[in-house]
């Protein structure tokens, strides 16, 4: 700390003064109250309008906030047009353990520092090709030598000079001829600081990195829209969806095939499966639900509303029934599919403290999932619901008298899918269980 009070007033004497403020009540304050005695300094000079030392101050406090480490070695660039200061310096450093470059003017400087790269430079102000302060300034533009922490060397003792290096960016400013020892500090010191900063950096980075992970994770749970919801502050989420279209496809002969397989080769064989669903579903827009063993639920029209749910429900569908035609159970015989749909209201949510889901709850769920289950392998089962928002294709009437529990005799449709894109609806008609006809 007495060799950081005695840095304080070698630099802002003349300023201190014009504040008010002795540099001896500087110098000999304690040790554990220097933070507190600079941004006294700050406020001096707030009131005396030398704004230009403040931001001295402020970077000397950054520098001297923490104990300065004698162990902390770097490779420091020492930029200078004598040849004689260069080795004085050069000698004093390699001694105390730093990697010493040099360069005889700002020019080479800016050269080397275009292929290596220097954990401190020594850059002197008076230069005959390019002057310390521009040399600086240049520094201070590239993003790639911004960082490097550069003290200024300059048997220059002008206040003004000073100002105006801190101010460009300079973290020191030392006068000719040398302390040995307060060269020593200050150089420990900035090399400090610059680790210090690296470390910030490398912390920062990694706070990224896990950030983008834990909400990529949270992604893989829940919709985007949902997630923004919750990072905004809200605690309960739970919607009215006035217009949604559930799709369940459910594998059929599953069981059977899951006799003989391995635990490993039926895990394989699901991924694979609704892995080639999960693409689907980002193709079309759709929500993914869940998976409830061999079967597979998706949304349309949530989070987000949107008034074409219907239609890339049955669109995905087709896409589903064509996808896994490419699997294959152990005896080569291709999988089928069973797909339901249904369009009315729901409600959507999260549920669970641990372990929680996005779920979609109500009359509109139940229905899609009896669609799927009173469906045929191969072909579309959807509701009258859904068959009277897909305008513009055509019917076939037939008739079932197969009942939704507690809900009452629906229209039911089956979307066969033939070699063109046209779409062939059988329309079953079922009268309501609230009809008393």
């Amino acid at each position: 700390p007495v060799l950081w009070c005695l840095r304080w007033r070698d630099l802002f004497a003349p300023a201190l003064h014009l504040a008010g403020l002795h540099p001896d009540r500087v110098i000999y304050i304690e040790a554990g109250s220097d933070t507190n005695v600079l941004l006294a300094m700050e406020e001096c000079l707030r009131h005396a309008g030398i704004g230009g030392v403040i931001e001295a101050v402020r970077a000397i406090r950054t520098v001297g906030s923490g104990p300065v480490g004698p162990n902390v070695h770097g490779r420091i660039l020492i930029v200078d047009d004598n040849p004689s200061n260069r080795e004085l310096l050069g000698r004093q450093l390699m001694r105390a353990g730093h990697t010493i470059a040099e360069a005889e003017g700002g020019q080479a400087a800016l050269g080397k520092l275009e292929t290596e790269s220097f954990d401190l430079i020594l850059l002197d102000l008076m230069m005959p090709d390019i002057s310390g302060y521009e040399v600086l300034c240049r520094l201070k533009a590239e993003p790639d030598t911004a960082e490097v922490p550069v003290i200024m060397i300059s048997a220059l003792d002008d206040l003004d000079s000073v100002i105006r290096c801190i101010e460009a960016g300079a973290v020191d400013y030392l006068l000719k001829p040398f302390d040995a020892t307060l060269l020593r500090a200050r150089i420990g010191a900035s090399l400090e600081n610059k680790l210090l900063r690296d470390r910030e950096k490398i912390m920062v980075e990694e706070l990224r990195r896990e950030k983008a992970r834990s909400e990529d994770l949270l992604l893989s749970i829940l919709p985007r829209p949902v997630v923004e919801r919750i990072n905004a502050g809200e605690t309960m989420i739970a919607d009215h969806v006035e217009e949604v279209s559930i799709l369940f496809a459910d594998l059929v002969g599953f069981t059977q095939m899951a006799g003989r397989q391995t635990p490993g080769e039926l895990v394989k064989f699901l991924n694979s499966v609704f892995s080639a669903f999960d693409a689907l579903s980002v193709e079309f827009g759709a929500e993914k639900i869940k998976t409830i063993g061999d079967a597979y639920m998706a949304a349309f029209g949530l989070p987000d509303p949107r008034p074409d749910h219907a239609e890339a429900a049955v669109l995905q569908a087709r896409a589903m029934l064509k996808e896994i035609g490419r699997f294959r159970t152990p005896d080569g015989v291709a999988m089928k599919l069973r797909v339901g749909i249904h369009t009315g209201p729901a409600v959507a949510g999260i549920i669970g403290q641990r372990k929680f889901s996005f779920d979609v709850w109500g009359t509109t769920v139940n229905i899609a999932s009896r669609m799927e289950s009173l469906g045929e392998p191969g072909r579309v089962h959807v509701s009258e619901a859904v068959a009277q928002a897909l305008d513009g294709l055509s019917a076939e009437t037939a008739s079932d008298d197969d009942l939704v529990e507690r809900v009452g005799r629906l229209n039911g449709t089956f979307l066969n899918v033939p070699a063109g894109e046209r779409l062939v609806m059988s329309v079953y008609l079922c009268r309501s269980l609230a009809d008393p006809a």
